[in-house]
């Protein structure tokens, strides 16, 4: 590109000795110096780079543009382009401006890109675009590591990891790179969840997931290509899976876990086994069949975050915790000790009615009457003479009212009884007290002889009774009938007003009692006994708060709006469980439609600690719920629950709720 030299006048001669003591005097117009020297010998020439420098020669390229450094001085003819070596290199680039090319140590894959600094090309590792454009109409390229290209039929930029075989589209899935140590190799198509982590790096082992087992229902996702054993793969954690046998699905239908491990149909488990959606069949086929990855947990009792039920028995309650404001399980039976004795009972209800009384057998010879109330005492009788025979008893009136017994005397000794005539029917009983109506009473017998009356038997211990009501008025006797002759009798003490009556005798057998009345109020309980043994405690929490919002609340937006935000006052820096419950809802129906509700978790407007994207196949409100345990410096926290529309349409929130807990 030629180094034309042109004296000033202002020193001649001048000479360069590092050039072999190469001269020039004054006058020298347009002289190339490259007709002389090569390149390299100029580039290095001290003596040339100082004579420009005091102004002696001015220098241009073929173009006529100055050059002021002894490093401008290229000749590759007018080739644009770079050279094997590492020197500077000119390009033409509309024709008329040129650039340097200052490439140095160049490594495989490095890019070129213009420095403002130096007004040159350079090779670096970082360059700032504005955008780039790829070609979109082009066929999927060989596999490399790295390699980014458009996918023409995903509509999006695709990318392959260090798996040749594997794609990932991205924005449209989601990918999870884990590592295999089941000892056997794992298909694709597989549900799989996490088992720990292998080696110390940020990859993990995986199994396959089983409905009937707590811990292996945490689905994580499905396996997006055959994983060999002690190899490491990826997992598809929200995506399409592709090249998967769903002949027996049709399209559009949900996949649920089963109990086949890492197997799923289109029918939901039966509990007690875990509900777990796993996605949806995209196409049914059974070699190029498709599965929408979108895990669903199924919710269950013991991951609710005010319930604890670590220390759960057969046959234990859900209890409210007012203090710890937690519902607990506990031991139905521990509530209450052993009752301590009844208090007196109340008043009894009305009695059923009696059932008839049976007939009376031929009474015995009546022994000695035990001892009566509290009549007065009765005059010794004499001895009767023999009765003669009773003639037949009239019909006896209504008995009078009956005084108050006192005490009775001891009877005489009766004479032989003749034999009684028929007894004339009783005057009607007087009203009973509060006691219920008796039965009627049985035909009575003739009564033979009186035998000796056995004492009264010892009544069964008796709650407290209500107080007896009074007896009725008895009707007045009947006018006896013609007695036999008698023998004399002594002469009968004078009765004696009535007192209470004694101890009933043994009662005849009853009928059937009647429907018992209401009972009356029990009496106060006894002390409680002991409580059952309490279960062992959970991990306990302080310095608890919470805040909520259970409006419901829409948005359009697809950046994310502010649902509920929480500031927590952390009172010393440390460990702090961080709760959270919503519930989401995408009204749009169509199995096939692309918008999904998105939610998220953050603390301090920086850290994300939870978030989920609910598909508008799903016409219902859907949980999101969940916890995390982090590290808090002291002071205020803000906690954000936030939701957004994947495009323009509507999406909803509601009953949201954040709870923290200090550890």
């Amino acid at each position: 590109m030629s180094f034309r030299i042109t004296t000033t006048g202002t020193q001649s001669p001048i000479n360069f000795g590092d050039l072999g003591g190469y001269t020039i005097t004054h006058p020298t117009v347009d002289f190339d110096l490259e007709t002389v020297f090569r390149e390299e010998d100029i580039r290095a020439s001290n003596e040339l780079q100082s004579a420009m420098d005091n102004g002696w020669i001015t220098v241009v390229d073929i173009y006529g543009d100055p050059i002021t450094q002894t490093r401008g001085a290229i000749s590759h003819s007018e080739v644009a382009g770079l050279h094997h070596d590492d020197h500077e290199q000119y390009a033409r680039t509309d024709g008329t401006t040129r650039v340097i090319f200052d490439v140095n140590a160049p490594i495989d894959g490095q890019p070129l890109a213009y420095d403002k600094d130096t007004d040159t090309i350079i090779n670096k590792n970082n360059i700032a675009l504005d955008y780039i454009d790829t070609n979109k109409d082009q066929e999927k390229p060989p596999w490399k590591e790295g390699r980014v290209f458009w996918d023409k039929e995903e509509k999006t930029l695709a990318l392959y990891n260090d798996i040749n075989g594997i794609t990932l589209q991205i924005g449209q899935e989601t990918f999870l790179r884990v590592y295999n140590n089941t000892g056997n190799t794992i298909l694709n198509g597989v549900a799989v969840y996490i088992t720990g982590t292998y080696n110390q790096v940020p990859t993990i082992d995986v199994g396959v997931s089983d409905a009937s087992s707590f811990v292996s229902f945490r689905v994580v996702g499905i396996t997006t290509h055959e994983i060999l054993n002690s190899n490491y793969g990826f997992v598809t954690v929200r995506g399409i899976v592709h090249d998967v046998n769903t002949e027996d699905f049709p399209p559009g239908v949900p996949l649920f876990l089963t109990n086949v491990p890492g197997q799923y149909d289109v029918t939901p488990p039966i509990p007690p086994e875990h509900t777990v959606v796993v996605g949806q069949v995209i196409i049914s086929h059974d070699t190029t069949g498709s599965i929408l990855v979108r895990i669903e947990q199924a919710g269950t009792l013991r991951n609710l975050s005010d319930v604890n039920v670590l220390n759960r028995q057969d046959g234990y309650v859900l209890q409210f915790d007012a203090e710890d404001d937690i519902w607990k399980a506990v031991d139905i039976q521990g509530l209450s000790g052993t009752s301590g004795s009844s208090g007196s009972s109340g008043t009894g209800g009305t009695s059923g009615t009696s059932g008839s009384s049976g007939l009376s057998g031929t009474s015995g010879s009546s022994g000695t009457s035990g001892t009566g109330g509290s009549s007065g005492t009765s005059g010794s009788s004499g001895e009767s003479g023999t009765s003669g025979s009773s003639g037949s008893s009239g019909t006896s009136g209504s008995s009078g009212e009956t005084g108050e017994d006192g005490t009775s005397g001891s009877s005489g000794t009766s004479g032989s009884s003749g034999s009684s005539g028929s007894s004339g029917s009783s005057g009607s009983s007087g009203s009973s007290g509060t006691s219920g109506t008796s039965g009627s009473s049985g035909v009575s017998g003739t009564s033979g002889s009186s035998g000796t009356s056995g004492e009264d038997g010892t009544s069964g211990t008796s709650g407290s009774s209500g107080s007896s009501g009074s007896s009725g008025t008895s009707g007045t006797s009947g006018s006896s009938g013609s007695s036999g002759s008698s023998g004399s009798s002594g002469s009968s003490g004078t009765s004696g007003s009535s007192g209470s009556s004694g101890s009933s005798g043994s009662s005849g057998t009853s009928g059937s009692s009647g429907s018992s009345g209401t009972s009356g109020s029990s009496g106060v309980s006894g002390s409680s006994g002991s409580s059952g043994s309490s279960g062992s405690s959970g991990t306990s929490f302080e310095d608890y708060d919470y805040k909520e919002d259970n409006a419901t609340s829409s948005t359009t937006n697809t950046a994310f709006t502010q649902k509920l935000s929480f500031t927590y006052n952390a009172p010393i820096a440390g460990d702090y469980r961080v709760s959270w419950y919503s519930e989401l809802n995408d009204p749009e129906t169509g199995i096939f439609s692309n918008r999904v509700c998105n939610a998220r978790v953050q603390i301090d407007n920086t850290t994300t600690i939870g978030d989920c994207s609910v598909g508008s196949t799903r016409d219902s409100w859907f949980s999101f719920s969940g916890f995390e345990i982090v590290n808090l410096s002291s002071g205020n926290h803000t906690i954000d629950i936030d939701y957004s529309s994947s495009e323009n349409g509507t999406v909803s929130i509601r009953n949201a709720r954040i709870e923290v807990w200090r550890l």
